[in-house]
């Protein structure tokens, strides 16, 4: 599911793409993805809570679910590259 999100945030800005043309950029969106989802569903959960935080907070946790996704992106660029030296 991650990956059909990814692609179709790729293909709207790329066109005639091909996910094996560009492996670490979908790695990248996957990441990305997975961070500002997490961020997304954490405020849902505070909202329902009526527990909101203030403009500090929410920006705090922005920029640390960016970061999440951004080290999940190195690990997915990571499994793809060793996928790809071990089909060689």
């Amino acid at each position: 599911m991650l990956t059909i999100i990814a692609e179709v945030i790729i293909s709207f800005f790329i066109s005639n793409y091909e996910s094996e043309k560009y492996p670490y950029l979908i790695s990248f969106f996957k990441g990305i993805v997975l961070g500002v989802s997490g961020f997304i569903l954490g405020m849902l959960i505070d909202f329902f809570n009526k527990d909101l935080m203030d403009l500090q907070g929410v920006l705090l946790f922005f920029l640390i679910s960016i970061g999440i996704g951004l080290l999940c992106s190195l690990f997915f660029m990571g499994c793809k590259w060793l996928d790809l030296n071990s089909k060689n």
